[in-house]
């Protein structure tokens, strides 16, 4: 059986997605959510007439084409994200899959030196997100007793470098709770994956610097670093 074969019919929960992370098959019902909207437009068209997205937000998007929020803000809401998963349509509450993706890097400066508000975004949506996202989706799994949750990681959840002090933490966090979840969830059918990518070249550094582009660029110089693709 192939991949595609697999995923035929099963739907998919998607929280936080940039530049290239979309990617579907026919048959599967992708639900995106804490997607930002330029990025959205980026992949409606490539993904139009094969995926399906819930919201009311949009009338311009035909039919079958629904977006679930307003942007990468609702994962940092608990509230917001119980709403959302509670008034899902009945034919998409059933969720087979959760790719935890939302995650973002704010400034790149030593601790003491940092910006307590960008620490504050970090940890609300690398870490709060997912978990409030999890908390809402995995006891549908449990009852229904199938389920995959792929949390998105880092290398920088593994080994430390220099001023990345508090995203790193939160990538470090990504990936005690997966394992955490692998525990909780090992007698249960309950999948837990985790795919921890090295430097990738996507809108992350650009975002990182405020859109300070000369900036970002310069995180690149000097080898060939991978793109989104290649993770999604």
């Amino acid at each position: 059986m192939s991949a595609s074969q697999g995923l035929h019919g099963q739907q998919v929960a998607r929280g936080g997605g940039g530049q290239h992370d979309a990617g579907t098959v026919p048959g599967q019902y992708t639900c995106l959510t804490g997607w930002r909207e330029e990025y959205l437009h980026i992949v409606i068209d490539p993904l139009l007439g094969k995926i399906q997205l819930f919201s009311n937000l949009s009338s311009q998007f035909v039919a079958n084409i629904r977006w679930v929020n307003d942007g990468i803000h609702i994962l940092r809401d608990r509230s917001a994200v119980e709403k959302a998963i509670k008034n899902l349509p009945d034919e998409w509450k059933e969720i087979d899959i959760l790719v935890n993706n939302a995650g973002l890097g704010r400034g790149l400066e030593k601790l003491h030196e940092g910006n307590p508000d960008a620490w504050d975004e970090m940890i609300d949506t690398n870490i709060k997100g997912l978990l409030y996202i999890s908390r809402a989706v995995i006891p549908g799994m449990v009852e229904r007793k199938r389920g995959h949750i792929i949390n998105i990681g880092s290398i920088a959840g593994h080994q430390v470098y220099p001023n990345g002090n508090v995203y790193c933490a939160t990538k470090h966090a990504v990936n005690a709770l997966t394992q955490g979840m692998m525990i909780d969830l090992v007698d249960t059918p309950i999948r837990v994956s985790t795919v921890d990518p090295g430097l990738v070249e996507t809108e992350f550094s650009d975002v990182r610097f405020y859109g300070d582009k000369e900036r970002a660029k310069k995180t690149y110089q000097g080898y060939k670093p991978l793109e989104g693709d290649d993770i999604a």
